[in-house]
């Protein structure tokens, strides 16, 4: 095998509570991922020679792209040199806490894993993803819902959960900087009272989708809202629509709503085309 196309999805964070602030300056946290149908393309061919990266949608400096690190660090850690074409087609904005770069690197993984037909066992590519960022191992767990903790590199796999969820995800035109989110959070604290994961999860296997929106929580969502007035415009004009949920999904920039079904998501985006300036509107669903 010479090439391989692979989808690289985004995700939501459906929870995410702040737990504390850690000596390590890390925060650890409690966030349910959803696995959702928004994908960038990966294109991954055999190479003479080292990592090499061609990137298209988005201009990202080489050193800074979690796809490139991922194809050094496997490198690295199996001690052999390489050869990689790594092309990504980019369809997920940069910055939209949608965990585009890190589902680029947890692809990247497992297609030159399988590329080179290495036989790296699961456990230790979480070894790995865990030192590329936060979010990598979910998107190598390959799972529709995960609860992560720690930095949201742990996590306990929810399987066999068959609710598909529609949403619409809003993202405003603009990135915003994870890092400047936390330290605004740290500046404030917890100023919502959090709601119950566990109900959360049993909701959503039983398919309420009622009940699963009333349920979304972020603790982060107060500190960007009073920081990007855009997103409390967009906020309320997905309250006033049939949502069953709305949120900041991880630390912005994008928010979304949750439906039930695909029509309805379908009828209110149209309904709120007539807002639209520089934002994109994305009709999604689980990953199925």
């Amino acid at each position: 095998m010479r090439r391989l196309e692979l989808k690289s999805p985004a995700k939501l964070n459906l929870y995410l509570k702040i737990i504390k602030k850690r000596r390590d300056g890390y925060h650890e946290i409690l966030t349910l991922f959803e696995r959702i149908n928004l994908c960038d393309l990966i294109i991954l061919e055999k190479h003479t020679r080292g990592i090499k990266v061609f990137l298209e949608g988005e201009d990202i400096p080489l050193k800074e792209n979690l796809a490139y690190r991922a194809g050094l660090l496997i490198s690295k850690k199996i001690g052999k040199k390489l050869g990689v074409k790594i092309r990504i087609l980019k369809h997920i904005p940069i910055g939209a806490g949608l965990g585009g770069g890190s589902s680029n690197a947890a692809t990247v993984l497992l297609g030159i894993n399988h590329l080179y037909e290495l036989g790296i066992d699961k456990g230790v590519l979480y070894e790995w993803g865990a030192s590329l960022g936060s979010d990598v191992n979910f998107f190598l767990s390959e799972e529709k819902f995960a609860l992560g903790y720690g930095r949201g590199e742990k996590l306990s796999l929810l399987k066999n959960i068959e609710t598909r969820l529609w949403h619409l995800v809003i993202y405003p035109g603009f990135p915003i900087l994870t890092s400047q989110i936390y330290r605004a959070f740290d500046g404030i604290g917890l100023t919502k009272k959090a709601t119950n994961v566990r109900i959360l999860i049993d909701s959503l296997r039983k398919g309420n989708i009622g009940k699963i929106g009333n349920l979304f929580f972020n603790s982060l969502e107060p500190v960007v809202l009073k920081n990007y007035p855009l997103l409390s415009f967009w906020r309320e004009k997905l309250n006033s629509t049939s949502a069953k949920g709305v949120l900041i999904s991880g630390s912005g920039s994008s928010i979304f709503g949750l439906y039930e079904n695909r029509k309805e998501v379908e009828r209110v985006r149209r309904e709120l085309e007539r807002f639209k300036k520089r934002e994109v509107f994305f009709v999604v669903s689980t990953d199925c």
